[in-house]
């Protein structure tokens, strides 16, 4: 608590929960571990259906590129797909 008032960190008491052993915060799982990717973000992305604008695809590359740093290589992996993105692309 000493650090949140040194850092004018303000909480509301009603949305704080001490002394859990992980916390969900901006899709991912912080634990004692480190971060892990939230299961449920994961499992919206796998369910989503297969990009069929412009749109979608880049709303599909937004929800991957937020786990750039648990997925070896998207960049790479993802080329073909921003290649779609640029103009007169086929």
């Amino acid at each position: 608590l000493q650090l949140l008032q040194e850092y004018s960190f303000t909480m509301k008491r009603e949305k704080c929960v001490c002394l859990q052993g992980k916390v969900e915060y901006l899709g991912q799982v912080v634990s004692a571990n480190g971060f892990t990717p939230s299961t449920k973000k994961v499992s919206a992305i796998l369910n989503m259906p297969e990009p069929k604008t412009i749109s979608q695809l880049r709303s599909l590359l937004s929800m991957v590129q937020h786990y750039i740093k648990f997925l070896l290589h998207l960049a790479y992996k993802c080329t073909p797909l921003n290649k779609l993105l640029r103009k007169n692309a086929t």
